[in-house]
């Protein structure tokens, strides 16, 4: 008799645990969600994107290639980040660890024109990891690390004087916009990585997660 009492009071104080870390979960996801929310009202939606001085390595030899001028061109969609699947949260002693599988649902690059009649848009397909830590003690979230691995491309042409598509008969797509040449995944995806996950937007993100905090911080226990 004792010992199916332990037992029961074993598996309702399990079934408790669990039911409170799916609960959890789902203030996570939901708090993810608003923060991408906020993200949207506050992010550029257009803007052309350049640098000076990229650097980058060298792929061959190791050594550190400087590149003087390098255009991304206009990027659309900064303000559709995503999360596609529930995040994992890992409790630890200190802090809740959190990875969020994520993607930009409508990004694209309208690349610098190469003639007067015709331009080139990327249509992006990125795709990665959002983490960070909810801090326990200090109530807080810190250390936020976005990773965009996968970077794909489709690509379409427009006619410059409407901004329409092309009908009819499409034009070559220029040799260096072609997603299977050495330019787009190369150089170009290195600079748009970078562009995507430092810099202004990951600040404006980290601003979008700390602005919506006060819906889970008397959640973290």
């Amino acid at each position: 008799m004792k010992g199916n009492i332990a037992c029961f009071v074993v598996c309702l104080l399990s079934a408790i645990m669990i039911q409170g870390k799916v609960l959890f979960e789902k203030y996570v996801n939901d708090y993810v969600d608003r923060a991408f929310a906020q993200l949207a009202t506050v992010v550029t939606t257009a803007g052309l994107v350049g640098y000076k001085n990229f650097t980058r390595p060298d792929n061959v030899g190791g050594n550190t290639i400087i590149v003087d001028k390098f255009s991304l061109g206009y990027v659309y969609g900064l303000n559709h980040l995503e999360r596609e699947k529930d995040c994992n949260v890992n409790e630890r002693r200190k802090d809740y660890a959190v990875s969020c599988p994520v993607s930009f649902t409508e990004l694209k690059c309208r690349l610098p024109a190469t003639d007067t009649t015709t331009y080139v848009l990327l249509n992006v397909e990125a795709k990665g990891k959002l983490h960070f830590r909810l801090l326990k003690w200090d109530k807080d979230v810190r250390a936020f690390i976005l990773v965009l691995p996968e970077i794909k491309y489709t690509v379409s042409l427009g006619n410059s004087t409407t901004n329409d598509d092309i009908i009819g008969m499409q034009p070559d797509v220029p040799a260096a916009y072609n997603p299977k040449g050495p330019n787009i995944p190369g150089l170009y995806t290195e600079a748009l990585r970078v562009f995507l996950t430092q810099g202004d937007l990951i600040s404006r993100l980290e601003k979008a997660f700390r602005d919506t905090f006060p819906i889970i911080k008397d959640k973290i226990k």
